[in-house]
């Protein structure tokens, strides 16, 4: 009996460590997750803009995403209007963003737009909280024209 007491005395822990995490940490790390996982097709891009009103990035966050994106410059906008005039209606920049549709201490579901005027591309992404970080645990493009 004492076997069953301390196992589940274990798992209430790990469970309130779950979710204390989540609420301190996770409700802001999915955004940049996000902006770090953004998957593109379109190739000879130097400039992207992503579009995310969600949260104000530090200047460490900001450089965090830029290493893990393979463009020369990233530039980030929190502006819908600026968004749409300086990347997806410029030919020579390419803009993404994402929007977050579900949201819980255990999963993120979230969709990715990126594109320009004349191209885009429409990404949905699953997301799995453990403990102190976001994992990807499944991305596909349901969408390109």
């Amino acid at each position: 009996m004492k076997l069953y007491v301390k196992i589940l005395s274990m798992v209430i822990g790990i469970v309130l460590l779950q979710l204390a995490c989540y609420n301190l940490f996770g409700k802001r790390s999915i955004h940049i997750a996000c902006m770090k996982n953004l998957k593109i097709l379109a190739y000879d891009i130097d400039t992207l803009g992503i579009y995310s009103p969600y949260i104000e990035l530090t200047n460490g966050e900001r450089d965090q995403i830029s290493r893990a994106l393979p463009f020369k410059a990233i530039e980030f906008t929190i502006d819908r209007d600026d968004f749409s005039k300086r990347f997806r209606h410029n030919e020579k920049k390419y803009g993404a963003g994402y929007q977050i549709d579900n949201l819980n201490p255990v999963f993120a579901d979230v969709t990715e737009h990126n594109g320009t005027l004349e191209y885009g591309e429409v990404w949905r992404s699953k997301y799995v909280w453990i403990l102190f970080g976001w994992i990807q645990i499944q991305q596909e493009n349901i969408g390109q024209s």
